[in-house]
């Protein structure tokens, strides 16, 4: 049995809640969190992560889980078939990507590649979404995207689903429709 080949944990890495003084600038850096049911979970509210030069891959629900805190990722490579970006993004909550290239394989059907409730910038970098059927981002109310990437994306689905209330500044750069 390899390394690879062994059962998925839950959760890659977790910044966990409820204790005093904890949590404050973890920083990650090279290396890869792959194959989890979410690959990274963000709950700590006096909390921030730092991720630089890391590679996310293939977990079973989501990359990412943010209901509280910042999350902060630097030349990361995010992939994984069909599966969002988001579990969970929270409002009041700051996701930071920059120079990340963001790569979703397969159709999501119905599910957008990522449901924005909190704060996202994404700076640089790109998203490759070859197959995508349904709105790739979707920003619900309340929510904030600050987004400046490159789009690459087939197949005629819609890129952005914007819902009333939300907030945002897009810059297409470079978009393969």
């Amino acid at each position: 049995l390899s390394l690879h080949d062994a059962l998925p944990i839950s959760v890659g890495v977790q910044n966990l809640t409820g204790f005093t003084n904890n949590g404050e600038n973890i920083s990650y850096v090279g290396g890869a969190i792959f194959n989890n049911g979410t690959n990274v979970v963000q709950n700590n509210g006096a909390g921030d992560m730092y991720f630089t030069n890391v590679s996310l891959d293939y977990p079973d629900t989501a990359h990412i889980s943010i209901t509280a805190g910042n999350l902060f990722f630097a030349n990361c490579h995010i992939e994984g078939g069909s599966l969002p970006v988001f579990s969970s993004c929270s409002v009041n909550t700051i996701t930071n990507f920059t120079n990340c290239y963001f790569i979703q394989q397969a159709s999501s059907g119905s599910t957008p590649y990522m449901t924005i409730s909190g704060t996202v910038v994404i700076t640089g970098g790109r998203l490759y979404a070859p197959n995508a059927t349904s709105p790739v981002i979707t920003v619900n109310s309340g929510g904030s995207l600050d987004c400046n990437c490159s789009f690459l994306q087939y197949g005629g689905a819609t890129l952005f689903n914007l819902v009333s209330g939300c907030y945002y500044t897009i810059i297409d750069r470079k978009s393969v429709v």
